[in-house]
């Protein structure tokens, strides 16, 4: 029983937490595109919160995922630059030809 309550109390804060994220970013957009004034202003409530939290879960699952696949993989590419690693530094710089 008591993990039942203290599972309801985080998830309670998480999703007050998402919910003031969110408005963060609401006001952040209406500081950074003062246009959309004229249109229907956009609010919280036009926020799927199921497609929000199901989002938020793939991305805590897949996130260690990745981490270990770029930590396990000799080298990377990112924007065409070829970054090759050896004990933690980067060894080898190339262009994709």
């Amino acid at each position: 029983a008591c993990a039942m309550w203290c599972f309801l109390a985080c998830w309670a804060l998480a999703h007050c937490g998402l919910y003031w994220m969110s408005a963060e970013v609401v006001a952040l957009l209406r500081v950074l595109e003062p246009k959309r004034k004229s249109v229907t202003p956009l609010s919280l409530s036009h926020f799927s919160w199921l497609k929000l939290w199901t989002a938020l879960v793939i991305e805590n699952t897949l996130i260690p995922l990745f981490i270990l696949a770029v930590a396990c993989h000799p080298g990377v590419e990112w924007g065409g630059v070829r970054y090759s690693k050896k004990g933690g530094k980067v060894k080898a710089v190339g262009r994709r030809s």
